[in-house]
C-alpha cells in the first residue's frame, strides 16, 4: 500500500448541503452536480488511501482541515502476539504458585471463631449525601466553540435518544444523564443545517461525570479533491510533489 498522497480542496463547494443530499454506501449524492461525494471526515488514511487507489478519475469528497495538506499515514501493525502469550504463561504460572503456597499455608494454620452477640444498627445519615453525590455522577456540561467562539442558542442531544437541550447564550449546555440510560458509550451531536454536516463527540458513561468539555464544531469542505503524490527516493527527476 502506497503511503505518499496528500489531499486539498482549493475550490470548496458553497452551493449544496450535506445535510440534504442523499445517503449512499460511500458518502451522499449531490444531484446539483451530479455526482457522488466520498465522506473521507468519517474515514481513516488506510481506509482513504484503499479508496483512492482502486478509484479512477476525479473524486469529489469531504474532508476536515486535519485532513488536509499533509501525508497520509499508515501505522505498521505490532506483532505482539507472541510477546502476549510470554506474559500470560508467566501470570498462569506465577498463580498456581501462589495458589499452591496458600494452600501449604492453610493447613498449618489455626482459626479461632469468637462470637458477637453486638448488633449494630445500619447508618443512615448521609442518605442525602449519597444520593446528591449520585446525580451530580450523572452530569455533563460544557461549551460549544466554533473557530474559539461561543455558539449560542445550538441543538444538541444525545444520539439515539430523545435528550436534547440547547446552548445558552455564553454557549453552555448541561445534560443530566437518566438512570436508564443503558449503553456504555454516550454520543453527544451538535446540529448543523449547513453543509459541513453535524458534529459528534463520544462520551463514555464510567468517566462520569463530565464538566467543562469543550465541544468544537467540526469545519469540513466539500468539494472536487486535488490529490497529490510525493515522489519516491528513487524519483529525483521529478517534483518533490505531483
Amino acid at each position: 500500500m502506497k503511503q505518499n498522497y496528500l489531499l486539498n480542496i482549493e475550490n470548496p463547494c458553497r452551493k449544496a448541503q450535506w445535510a440534504s443530499m442523499t445517503k449512499t454506501d460511500i458518502g451522499k449524492f449531490c444531484s446539483q452536480c451530479s455526482k457522488n461525494v466520498v465522506d473521507f471526515a468519517t474515514l481513516t488514511d488506510v481506509e482513504i488511501i484503499r479508496f483512492i487507489e482502486s478509484s479512477s478519475g476525479t473524486i469529489c469528497s469531504r474532508l476536515t482541515p486535519t485532513q488536509m495538506n499533509r501525508l497520509l499515514v499508515v501505522k505498521p501493525k505490532k506483532n505482539s502476539f507472541q510477546l502476549g502469550k510470554i506474559i500470560t504463561s508467566l501470570l498462569i504460572l506465577g498463580a498456581t504458585e501462589s495458589s499452591f503456597a496458600a494452600g501449604q499455608h492453610l493447613e498449618h494454620t489455626a482459626f479461632v471463631v469468637v462470637p458477637n452477640d453486638k448488633k449494630t444498627e445500619p447508618d443512615v445519615s448521609g442518605a442525602n449525601k449519597i444520593i446528591e453525590r449520585d446525580s451530580l455522577k450523572k452530569i455533563i456540561s460544557g461549551k460549544v466553540l466554533e473557530r474559539d467562539r461561543m455558539v449560542k442558542l445550538t441543538e444538541v442531544f444525545i444520539k439515539g435518544t430523545d435528550i436534547f437541550t440547547k446552548t445558552d447564550t455564553l454557549g453552555n449546555f448541561k445534560f443530566e444523564i437518566p438512570n436508564d440510560f443503558a449503553s456504555d458509550t454516550i454520543v453527544l451531536v451538535v446540529k448543523h443545517n449547513g453543509f459541513e454536516g453535524d458534529t459528534e463527540t463520544i462520551v463514555y458513561k464510567k468517566d462520569l461525570p463530565v464538566t467543562n468539555l469543550l465541544i468544537n464544531k467540526r469545519e469540513v469542505m466539500l468539494g472536487e479533491t486535488v490529490i497529490t503524490r510525493k515522489r519516491k527516493w528513487w524519483e529525483f527527476w521529478k517534483k518533490k510533489y505531483y
